[in-house]
């Protein structure tokens, strides 16, 4: 349904760039973070709408999801998509309190 697809696009392009502005996160924030991720993802894969969650969303949730410790920026940086990628973890990096390169 492309009408869900859009809406799904939306919601996850919208939480995904929110979460971006958060300046740091304590550790209970972060766990409510990764709640309501998972909710949302839960909703996408109830709901049956063919590429979603997007891969983003998930990537996100597996960081929040990662100790503080165990943080590791890993994106490729030989393409723009993954400079911004890498850019994200920076960012979570950040908000969560870790060193990042």
């Amino acid at each position: 349904n492309k009408w869900l697809d859009a809406i799904g696009l939306a919601v996850s392009g919208y939480l995904l760039e929110r979460t971006l502005r958060i300046h740091s996160l304590s550790k209970a924030g972060g766990e409510h973070l990764l709640a309501d991720y998972n909710y949302l993802i839960n909703v996408f894969e109830a709901l049956g709408i063919t590429g979603h969650p997007h891969p983003l969303l998930l990537h996100f949730t597996h960081l929040f999801s990662m100790p503080p410790d165990e943080m590791m920026v890993s994106a490729d940086t030989s393409s723009a998509m993954g400079r911004a990628i890498r850019a994200s973890e920076n960012r979570i990096a950040l908000m969560r309190g870790v060193e990042s390169s």
